[in-house]
This record gives C-alpha cells, structure tokens and sequence, in this order.
C-alpha cells in the first residue's frame, strides 16, 4: 500500500515537472514572439524651402527602428525607395551622395529611368531599448531643382520632392502607418548653372578640381576660387564653358588641373617669402650702384638662404602630407559676366 502511494506520488511530482516546463517554455515563446522591430520613416523636409531652378538643395528624412525587436537580413533585407520628382540627386561616379546617420544602414543605389533612390539594409539594425531614443538617424540627400513648380503643385505632392516608402524585412513591422512619408516645395527664381557633384584634390604636385554642370544657361565661363578657411576666396583661373553658345541642357563633365607651385604664388601661401626675396634683389641692386660690397655680399647671403628656404617649402609641397588646408568653390560667370552662381564648397583632399 505504501509502495503504491509512493509511485503514485513520483509520478505527480513527474506531470508537475513536465507542466512546469511546458509553462515556462511557453513563456519563453510569448516573450520571443513579443519583440518586434517596427521600422518607420519620419520628418521629410526639402530645403530650401521655396528652392531656386538649378539651384541645389536637399532632401531629408529621419529612418528609425522603434521596435523592440532587431532588424535581421536573412531571409530579407528592410529597403527603403525614394522617387523623386522635379529633383536630380548629386551624382559621385553614379552613387548618390547621401549622408547621415540614418543612411550608415543602408548601401544606395540610383536608377535615372524610374528617378529611385533605393536604400537596401547592409548591417543588423539593432533594437530600441528606450522609446524615447529609437535607433537610426537623419538620412540627407543632397539634390538640385531641375524643374520649376508652383505652390499649387507643391500643395498637390506635384511639386519639388520626393516620397519615401519602407519595405519591412526579417524581424516584423509593428506599425504600417509609419512606413511612408513625403514632403514636397516649390521654386521661386532660377539659377542659369545647375552643378553637380564637385571635388579637388592634390595629385602629383598638380591641385586637380572636377565639377559637373545638370544644365547651363546664358553661361560664358567658370572661375576656381580657393581658399584657406572655406569662408574667404579668391580667383585662381579661369574655365571656359563647354556648352554650345553656352546654353545646354545635357549633364557636362569639366576637369582642371594645373601646378601647385604656380597657384600656391597667386593664392599667397608664401607671400612673406616672395616679398622677402623681392626686397633683397632690391637691397643688391642698390648696394652694388653703391660699390658697398660688405652690404651685397651679405644681402647675397640672405638672398641664397630664403631661396633654399623656398625651394626646400617648394619640395615640401610635394609631399602628401604637407600640402596646406584648402577649399575650393567654383563660380559660373554669366556672358554679361556677372557672377551670381557658386557650386558646393569642397575641402581639397591628397591623393
């Protein structure tokens, strides 16, 4: 009898075990289950805001996880497709120049014919473990106005913008209503050069800048401007445009290359130095009209110090590292030539 009890006693204490289990497995799964990533679009802007035809500008958005769930990439990738109207985005080797920590997630492609930028995921996005600070960031596209609207158009989304629609991946959507987001202006004015995208860089001794124009009007020619703080500028040459009679409404490409050494004189990295030596030829001149041969002689001496000193800066110009900080802009020259038009400020970079 006691045995039996005994068995019988075992074998409860077994099913309770098993229920145990089975509950907590459960609980484990509701758990699981219950982390959802939810990824959203949000506060598209486009600045500025009425825009300028051919002018450039900018298209925004905020790309956010603010699920609690990781967004995964096997089986499927989360994207994200801009279609953009009335806009071109800035083109560097066919990749659109997009930034922001938003975009980090993503890799981006642009397709002309259906005028898409699409984002497709590249790395896990993480989950959310504040509401109040979800992961992601701004993504910032930079654009130029090619089409003039009106604010009618922009009222009706027909104007200057662009929508933006997310296609959830692996890891689930906890919100649909967030998904798709929009903003759209107008244009008040018009530029006659539509830039593109703009670089320079010091290759080989040489200071090369590359620009590309969307469209020209009424154009005579560009000038490079250089500068040492990206605020204040001055000329360093001239570019003739390659538009015919200087109207075109074709994507042209220009290239500029020419010796740092002749710019750095008219761009005045080393004023102090050319003065220096200008006066001392002077101070040779004068003391040789005099016969002062002591004061030739040692002007003479200073003279063949600082041009050492100069060719020593020139040889140190030559390398990489000791080119000096430089921005370059480029002006478009109107053929009544006024100059009212100026692409992106780029820093130069050494290649």
């Amino acid at each position: 009898m006691c045995r039996e009890i005994l068995l019988m006693t075992n074998k409860n204490e077994f099913n309770m075990k098993k229920i145990y289990t089975l509950v907590l497995a459960l609980a484990l799964l509701n758990a699981v289950s219950a982390q959802t990533a939810d990824p959203a679009v949000v506060g598209a802007t486009v600045t500025p805001a009425p825009g300028l035809l051919n002018g450039p500008g900018k298209f925004s958005f905020n790309f956010q996880n603010l699920g609690d769930g990781q967004l995964g990439m096997v089986p499927t990738s989360t994207s994200i497709k801009v279609t953009l109207n009335r806009l071109a985005p800035v083109l560097n080797a066919g990749v659109p120049q997009i930034t922001g920590a938003g975009a980090d997630y993503f890799d981006w492609t642009y397709n002309a014919g259906t005028k898409t930028i699409t984002g497709v995921q590249n790395k896990i996005i993480p989950a959310s473990t504040d509401v109040m600070n979800p992961v992601g960031g701004p993504v910032i596209i930079d654009v130029v106005f090619i089409q003039a609207s009106t604010p009618a158009e922009a009222q009706a989304k027909t104007g200057n913008g662009a929508n933006v629609n997310v296609q959830p991946g692996i890891g689930g959507n906890a919100d649909q209503v967030n998904d798709n987001v929009s903003a759209y202006t107008y244009t008040d004015g018009a530029l006659p050069v539509a830039f593109g995208f703009t670089s320079a860089s010091f290759t080989g001794g040489k200071l090369k800048v590359d620009w590309e124009t969307f469209s020209e009007k009424n154009n005579k020619s560009f000038i490079i401007e250089a500068s040492k703080d990206g605020e204040t500028f001055v000329e360093i040459d001239q570019v003739s445009t390659q538009a015919a009679d200087g109207n075109s409404s074709e994507q042209i490409k220009y290239t500029y290359s020419k010796s740092w050494q002749e710019i750095a004189a008219k761009f005045g990295f080393s004023p102090l130095q050319l003065a220096i030596m200008a006066l001392l030829v002077i101070s040779v001149v004068v003391s040789a009209k005099r016969a002062r041969k002591g004061a030739m002689l040692g002007s003479l001496v200073l003279l063949i110090t600082i041009g050492i000193g100069c060719r020593k800066e020139d040889r140190d110009l030559d390398k990489l590292d000791q080119y000096p900080t430089t921005f370059v802009r480029i002006g478009q020259v109107n053929k009544d030539g006024t100059t009212v038009n100026y692409s992106k400020v780029v820093k130069v970079v050494a290649e």
